[in-house]
Parts: C-alpha cells; structure tokens; sequence
C-alpha cells in the first residue's frame, strides 16, 4: 500500500508513510480521510517518503489542489497551538517536490503548522524531542489507523 498512517496515542503523534507509487487519487483519499476526522489533520506528524516511493505521476497543479485543500481544513480546525510536522525524504526528487508543498508554509500562514525537512529522520529533532524521534524510528507504540492504496482510492476530487 502507497500511503500508511499510524498514530501513537500516548505520543499524541501521527505517522505517515509513502512507498512504491503513489498517485494524486491515493493523496486525494488521505485528505477525505483528514476531512473526516478533523483530529488527525490537528496532530503533529512526522511523514516519510520511504527510498522507494514514486511520485512521479504527480502533476504540480494537483499538489496546488491539495494545497488548497488541506489550507481550508487546517484553517478551520482553530487550532490553539502550533502543530509540527516533519517531512524525511529520501531522495533528492521527492525534497523537491515536498518543498514545493510546503513553499509559504510556517506557523503564521493561517494553518498554525511548524515544519522542518530533511533527508533522515534524525533532521526531525528541531521540532521533536529524542523520544518521539526513536518511537518513529522503531515504530514502538504505534497502531495503523489507515492504509491507502489501489483499491481505495477514489477517481474524483469531491471534497
């Protein structure tokens, strides 16, 4: 499955994980399903985008769609402090393409979200404590909330 996300709930923290291809339809999905639970899109984060990971299919006006999007959702979770998010990428390609997610983003645009990028998970520690950092690394205490891949995804953009 392209997309994984698992939270920890002593933690409070959600991970994220992309691998093998991964379609704008599947990234489409993981926003109905922070549309859904509004509690997901408020949680710090930390996203891998795994060595494997292709996102080559994706078109920059689709990731502008997302963009739009997950602004309009983190704008009305009125959130009371400021929400971090990680973003490891292994490859130089898929930097490129989370720093165009994430261009103008920081804790003042109106989505309350601090962000740091980096190519190890080590690079998280800005935002992270030691502890979250490790329990990321081993995957200790986290239970899968949702996979999304092929079959789950929906042909349409409806939010």
């Amino acid at each position: 499955m392209p997309i994984t996300l698992s939270m920890h709930r002593r933690l409070g923290l959600h991970l994220i994980r992309f691998e093998n291809v991964v379609t704008f339809d599947e990234l489409v999905e993981l926003g109905r399903l922070h549309a859904t639970f509004p509690a997901f899109a408020a949680a710090d984060a930390i996203h891998i985008i795994e060595s494997d990971a292709d996102m080559s299919q994706l078109h920059l006006s689709q990731i502008d769609l997302l963009r739009d999007h997950y602004a309009r959702l983190q704008r009305s979770l009125d959130l009371y402090l400021v929400r971090r998010a990680a973003w490891v990428c292994s490859t130089a390609t898929t930097c490129r393409l989370v720093e165009y997610w994430l261009d103008g983003r920081h804790s003042l645009d109106g989505q309350q979200t601090e962000v740091v990028v980096g190519s190890d998970l080590a690079e998280a520690s800005p935002l992270f404590l030691q502890d979250e950092i490790e329990a990321v690394r081993n995957e200790r205490e986290f239970t899968q909330i949702s996979r999304i891949g092929r079959s789950d995804a929906q042909s349409q953009v409806s939010w």
